[in-house]
């Protein structure tokens, strides 16, 4: 489910999951690209924990830059 944020007071925000529409929900229905798509495979199980973790990091990685970015933009105001 995807999520947005809701901002709430001036410090303050939640995430709060977006409702599914009817064209969202039919379009899920509809969507044959799982069918199509080819995920990456891995040779070993070592090497395919080794992806999922880098994968992790990567992710974390990602969600400390943007808690940075909203930090400066919070400083700077």
């Amino acid at each position: 489910m995807t999520e947005k944020s809701a901002h709430i007071g001036q410090d303050t925000f939640v995430l709060m999951p977006v409702r599914r529409t009817f064209i969202r929900g039919m379009s899920g229905i509809l969507d044959f690209s799982p069918l199509v798509n080819q995920f990456a495979a891995s040779d070993t199980e070592r090497e395919a924990d080794a992806r999922a973790i880098a994968a992790d990091w990567k992710a974390v990685g990602h969600d400390l830059e943007i808690a940075y970015v909203w930090g400066r933009e919070q400083v700077d105001h």
